[in-house]
């Protein structure tokens, strides 16, 4: 599927095709031809969705920046510097990346919430230490 910024609005966090645009957009992944294929995107959202049940119906809802921030957190192949003869420059950690992605989707979990009365997990947890 080509690159369509129509699929961006409006959001539809249950809507596979909004959220794969999406996580397009925060990998910059938007010129043919696609680094990752639709397939590829699609078992990723798959994995970090949240299904919950709402009106006795299970309704699965797509977490498209927990999706790219896994996908860049995970690739062995980001650059982390590039130089050229004797110029050079730093670039974001994928570490540091990833937690903004996941950090600016925030609003996509408050959409999930409102949608279905629960909250995605953060995926994050507590190891109490005495």
């Amino acid at each position: 599927m080509a690159y369509d910024l129509s699929t961006l609005l409006p959001t539809d966090v249950t809507s596979e095709a909004w959220a794969v645009s999406l996580v397009r957009l925060y990998l910059r992944d938007r010129e043919s031809p696609f680094e990752y294929a639709d397939a590829e995107l699609a078992t990723f959202l798959n994995a970090y969705a949240f299904t919950t049940e709402v009106s006795g119906v299970d309704v699965t809802y797509y977490r498209p920046h927990v999706t790219a921030a896994a996908i860049i957190d995970t690739d062995p192949d980001r650059a982390v510097s590039e130089s050229l003869l004797s110029a050079s420059v730093g670039l974001r950690t994928p570490d540091s990346l990833a937690r903004a992605i996941r950090r600016s989707g925030r609003w996509i979990d408050d959409l999930i919430e409102t949608a279905s009365d629960a909250r995605p997990p953060s995926g994050l947890t507590l190891t109490p230490v005495f």
